[in-house]
């Protein structure tokens, strides 16, 4: 039953590697380690742009319901927002 292995293609540095294991992803550890760090960079930096987008908004209504004489926490229970 296929003794032959497929070449396996790493996920980080697209070099061809062979391998015992049907699951293995990267050609290595430091592949494995460089992978798993440019994705934290990508989640954080995303984290980053959601958070900016949200205080962009909150600073917006925070400075309507000074406009109106209230505080945030009154125009959202108002208005509903």
């Amino acid at each position: 039953m296929g003794s032959e292995k497929k070449p396996r293609y790493c996920k980080n540095c697209n070099q061809e590697f062979n391998s015992n294991r049907y699951n293995r992803l990267y050609c290595g550890e430091a592949c494995k380690r460089e992978y798993a760090k440019k994705q934290k960079l990508d989640v954080t930096e995303l984290r980053k742009i959601k958070v900016k987008e949200k205080n962009t908004e909150l600073s917006r209504l925070s400075r309507e319901a000074r406009e109106h004489g209230m505080n945030y926490g009154q125009y959202v229970g108002i208005y509903g927002l």
